[in-house]
C-alpha cells in the first residue's frame, strides 16, 4: 500500500509563481499608465488655468487703460499710448503686478528669444509718460509667455477725418471709419486705439487669437482736462 502526498511539485510552483509575476506587472502597468494620465491631466489643468489667468490679466490692464490727457508741451496735452510691432506702451489704472489703486506706465514686449519669443510684461508706477518718474522706483517685470513660435499685433484705429485738415495729414492717412493698423502713436492721433489684437502662435502648435478694447475718452474722467486744446 503506497502513500500518496498532496502538494505541489516544483514546475507547479514555478508556473503559478510565473503566472503571479505577470499579473502583478499587469496591474503595476496600469497603476503607472493610470499615474502618468493623471499626472498629464493635473500638468494640462495647470497649464489651462495659467493660460487663463495670464489672459484676465493682460485683459484687465487693457480695459483699465488711462485716456487722460498729459502735458506734451506749452498749451498742449495728449494721451499716452506708442505700439509698434516689438512693443506696446501705455498707461493703466489696474497694472497686473501691483493691481488696481494706482496707475502705472505698461509695457508688453516680444523679446526674441533663440527660434522663438517671449511676451515680457513691465510696469512703471505713478510715472508721467511724458516728463518721467514720480519717484525712484524701479521697473517690475513678469514673463506672461515664452515659447512663442511667431506674433502679429494689430491696433483698430479710430476715425480721425473731422481733424485731418487741421492736423495736415496725408490723404493715405485719413480713415473715414475703424482701421486696422500696424502702429499707433497716440500723440499724433490725439486719441487711444479702440482695441488691440494679439495674435500668439506656440511652439507646441497652439494658437490664441485675443482682442482687447480700449475705453473711449472722457473728458470727466480727464485729469489734465483744462489743459487740452481743442
Amino acid at each position: 500500500m503506497t502513500n500518496k502526498q498532496k502538494g505541489f511539485t516544483l514546475i507547479e510552483l514555478l508556473v503559478a509563481l510565473a503566472v503571479f509575476s505577470m499579473a502583478i506587472s499587469l496591474i503595476m502597468l496600469g497603476f503607472e499608465q493610470g499615474r502618468l494620465n493623471w499626472s498629464k491631466s493635473i500638468d494640462k489643468t495647470s497649464e489651462v488655468r495659467k493660460v487663463y489667468n495670464r489672459y484676465q490679466w493682460i485683459q484687465n490692464t487693457f480695459s483699465q487703460a488711462n485716456t487722460s490727457n498729459f502735458v506734451t508741451a506749452i498749451a498742449e496735452a495728449m494721451p499716452y499710448f506708442e505700439g509698434d510691432q516689438y512693443m506696446i506702451s501705455f498707461l493703466s489704472n489696474a497694472p497686473a503686478i501691483s493691481g488696481p489703486g494706482t496707475y502705472a506706465r505698461v509695457e508688453f514686449e516680444f523679446k526674441s528669444e533663440v527660434s522663438r519669443y517671449a511676451l515680457v510684461y513691465r510696469e512703471r508706477v505713478n510715472q508721467d509718460p511724458y516728463l518721467g518718474y514720480y519717484g525712484n522706483t524701479e521697473p517690475k517685470e513678469l514673463v506672461l509667455f515664452d515659447n512663442i513660435k511667431s506674433y502679429s499685433i494689430d491696433y483698430l484705429a479710430p476715425p480721425n477725418f473731422e481733424d485731418a485738415l487741421s492736423r495736415f495729414r496725408d490723404a493715405s492717412d485719413v480713415r473715414y471709419e475703424p482701421t486696422w493698423i500696424k502702429a499707433y502713436q497716440a500723440d499724433e492721433e490725439g486719441l487711444l486705439p479702440l482695441s488691440v489684437h494679439l495674435e500668439l502662435h506656440f511652439t507646441n502648435g497652439e494658437v490664441k487669437d485675443w482682442f482687447f478694447p480700449i475705453p473711449v475718452y472722457q473728458m470727466g474722467a480727464d485729469i489734465n482736462a483744462d489743459t487740452v486744446v481743442m
